[in-house]
């Protein structure tokens, strides 16, 4: 899923409690779950994490497969799907440009025209600039432009969308929603998320099914973390149940880093009985948030993957004597 940047301002005025009671988000919850440090870096603070290749690769490859479904069924093809990979990077470091330098009806012009990326959408010396210019310096900075990173990124992003073809049949699917915004507020829980996209499937027998759809961009998780990687769709099962009062059928994870069907796709039936343990889950969770935020206090759990965290320099937890 492609990340839409947000005002350098956006929630700078707002107490800990007023940001902990804006929507929560599958990623925040996962951020609060592994360290609540690091979800005040995050929420409270708002502060920012610098773009890796491996996010960035899963932004192109997101962004691509969302303009794939732009097109016929019978135009779904793995050309049309990677001609959008290189045109995304284009956008992602050159974020506002003019109508006339880029051709109409493009893969550049689509994404363009989809994330409202012309400059004349936009108000001079806004925040708005202010921040897509900053994304786009951090993205030049990553892979800089006719550097071999630069090449071997979008090379890999393609290669995922490519991946896609092995394991699945686009010209099949009849997406009924695609970056999907979900939002609803479950026992008091304020909710939201992006669904990368949601199936609708008719059988012969005229059955319906939905599914919620998640790629991944990384490496099928070992057996032992499956359900860990399953954590943000269950919160958008919820969600989307809540939100349109109907409770999608299946749960896809696509994995695109491999070819192999039996490890790339992922799959779990919605129950009842499951989205009642995560509302439990959910709201136990948002509890613990507002605790947080009532008290301020903010516990660091010191562990492996602090030595991931952009913020492990300053963490009490490894600057404490």
């Amino acid at each position: 899923m492609t990340d839409t940047p947000r005002p350098l301002d956006a929630t700078a005025s707002l107490s800990a409690l007023e940001k902990v009671r804006r929507p929560l988000s599958p990623s925040r919850a996962k951020d609060y779950l592994q360290c609540p440090k690091l979800f005040w870096y995050k929420t409270i603070e708002g502060r920012r994490t610098l773009p890796t290749l491996a996010t960035t690769r899963g932004n192109l490859a997101h962004t691509a497969l969302e303009h794939l479904f732009d097109h016929d069924p019978i135009d779904r093809t793995e050309t049309v799907a990677t001609s959008y990979v290189e045109p995304a990077w284009r956008v992602m470091t050159h974020p506002l440009v003019e109508r006339a330098s880029v051709e109409p009806g493009s893969p550049e012009a689509r994404i363009r025209d989809a994330q409202r990326r012309w400059i004349d959408l936009v108000e001079p010396e806004s925040s708005t600039v202010a921040t897509l210019e900053r994304s786009a310096a951090e993205y030049r900075a990553l892979a800089p432009e006719g550097s071999a990173d630069e090449t071997e990124l979008v090379a890999t992003a393609a290669t995922a969308v490519a991946n896609y073809f092995a394991i699945a049949t686009p010209a099949k699917v009849e997406p009924i929603g695609r970056e999907m915004h979900v939002e609803a507020t479950i026992d008091d829980v304020p909710l939201h998320g992006f669904i990368d996209r949601l199936d609708r499937h008719v059988a012969p027998d005229g059955t319906e099914t939905i599914s919620i759809i998640d790629y991944k961009t990384g490496k099928p998780p070992r057996e032992r973390y499956v359900e860990d990687a399953f954590f943000a769709m269950w919160i958008y099962a919820l969600v989307l149940t809540e939100q349109l009062g109907t409770r999608p059928d299946k749960l896809r994870l696509l994995y695109l880093s491999t070819t192999r069907r039996e490890e790339a796709v992922i799959v779990r039936d919605v129950t009842d009985a499951k989205l009642k343990t995560t509302q439990t889950k959910v709201s136990r969770l948002y509890a613990d948030i507002l605790q947080s935020a009532e008290h301020d206090v903010w516990e660091t759990k010191k562990q492996r993957l602090c030595d991931w965290c952009d913020f492990q320099a300053e963490c009490p937890a490894w600057t404490a004597s």
